[in-house]
């Protein structure tokens, strides 16, 4: 629940920066435009601060009216209050904005002067119109509930309904809710921010579950279409019924290991022997999460790294996000170490990650490795450190015993050798060590 909560909000959170507030700046210029434009043609003379404050209100009486039942979700998870709250914020800024930067003053209300403005009969006639459409705007939410469309608000009844069924085992009720719709299982109920199918799989409804996916068009794309981040398999019966209609085995020890289902976990790889592949990269992060040793060793022992070369990529990926303790997790109970990948030693000296060179030096990578003909890896491992700056790292590395004094090509600073990168890098306490390092030779 964790982990879908915080995607939830990532999710919200983008929808706000990227979505929404753009798109509330937007619609703000574009209407004191329109408003600035009417003001001059018509000669109303209105001033700017007036037309600036009506296309706020205008702007705020729109987002209240037509998109507060679909953007409060997005944003603030159903807080009204407090998107109204920032939409009201934003609206105010954008004001200001408009007001004070002269570029944009310029450009939407030109050279709009108070000096002849006069509240007479045509300033009534539009005063009157804006006022009345205005108010339109804000009373549709007393039409649709809340800002909600009718289908909006049919929905939500219907979720709501299709929770009660669940909790009460009304298999009938929730037959007739769900009525066959083959996209049902996508549906969230906004109390508990979860999917109908994960509700079912939570609190253990085999029946419904499986009507779900028998009036699936696809089960493949159902099984694969939805977030399985909030799925939760908390029974043998639940688990069977599931891997009884399609639903495979290394995804199903995906799911239990992201909850932690130890037992669950065991039952089901001692049954069904899943071949691990795909998934191995989820299911090691989900048992490095939770640090749990016992069913990561046993899930080692029974195939999850024979495919050596999707284990190997699993580290790799850990080491470049600089995730030692994982890294050390996995590798002390059994996850195999690609030595002839040196990516991860290089990312391991750009981190100045000394714990993580210990780790990967307690196996045979080539301390003098390059490759100067294709320039991929034109420095050794010292080299790279030595540009860096990294004196503990050059420390490490000496003590390894590399070769610093060999000659090689590098396309940047032409032929060269760590004494020599040092020099050119301005590197004077690391040369001192290097030099050091050739007389002790």
């Amino acid at each position: 629940m964790g982990t879908s909560n915080t995607l939830q909000d990532s999710f919200n959170a983008f929808f706000l920066i990227v979505i929404y507030i753009p798109l509330n700046i937007i619609f703000m210029l574009i209407v004191a435009l329109i408003f600035s434009v009417a003001n001059r043609m018509v000669s109303l003379n209105f001033p700017s601060w007036v037309v600036a404050v009506a296309a706020g209100l205008f702007v705020f009486s729109f987002m209240f009216a037509f998109q507060s039942g679909v953007s409060a979700k997005r944003t603030f998870g159903g807080d009204l209050t407090t998107y109204y709250t920032t939409t009201a914020i934003i609206n105010v800024i954008v004001i200001i904005l408009m007001l004070t930067l002269s570029g944009i003053n310029r450009l939407i209300f030109k050279n709009a002067s108070a000096d002849s403005f006069a509240f007479a009969k045509p300033q009534l006639i539009a005063t009157i119109v804006y006022t009345v459409l205005t108010g339109v705007i804000l009373a549709i939410p007393l039409f649709n509930g809340n800002g909600q469309t009718p289908t909006e608000e049919k929905r939500e009844d219907a979720l709501r309904a299709t929770k009660e069924a669940i909790d009460s085992d009304n298999l009938a009720k929730f037959e007739k809710l769900y009525n066959h719709d083959a996209a049902f299982y996508t549906e969230r109920f906004p109390t508990e921010n979860i999917s109908v199918f994960a509700y079912l799989l939570r609190e253990n409804k085999i029946e419904m579950a499986r009507m779900l996916i028998a009036g699936s068009n696809n089960k493949a794309t159902m099984f694969a279409g939805v977030s399985r981040w909030d799925w939760d398999i908390n029974s043998a019966s639940m688990m069977q019924m599931l891997l009884k209609n399609g639903l495979d085995t290394e995804t199903v020890a995906e799911i239990l290991t992201n909850k932690n289902r130890t037992a669950l976990a065991k039952e089901m790889v001692s049954k069904y022997h899943p071949v691990f592949d795909a998934k191995i990269g989820y299911i090691a992060q989900n048992l490095v999460a939770s640090k749990n040793t016992e069913l990561l060793d046993f899930l080692i022992q029974n195939g999850l790294v024979k495919n050596t070369t999707a284990a190997k990529k699993v580290l790799t990926d850990l080491v470049m996000k600089n995730e030692t303790d994982a890294v050390l997790m996995l590798v002390k109970s059994g996850f195999p170490v690609d030595t002839s990948n040196h990516e991860m030693v290089k990312m391991a000296i750009s981190h100045n990650n000394l714990p993580m060179l210990n780790l990967l030096f307690q196996y045979p990578f080539n301390i003098n490795y390059l490759d100067e003909y294709t320039y991929l890896d034109e420095y050794t491992y010292l080299e790279c450190a030595i540009i860096n700056g990294y004196e503990s790292v050059v420390d490490f590395l000496l003590s390894r015993r590399p070769d610093i004094t060999t000659m090689h090509q590098t396309r940047i600073d032409g032929m060269v050798n760590a004494l020599l990168v040092a020099e050119k890098y301005k590197e004077d306490v690391i040369l001192g060590k290097l030099k050091k390092y050739v007389g002790g030779n």
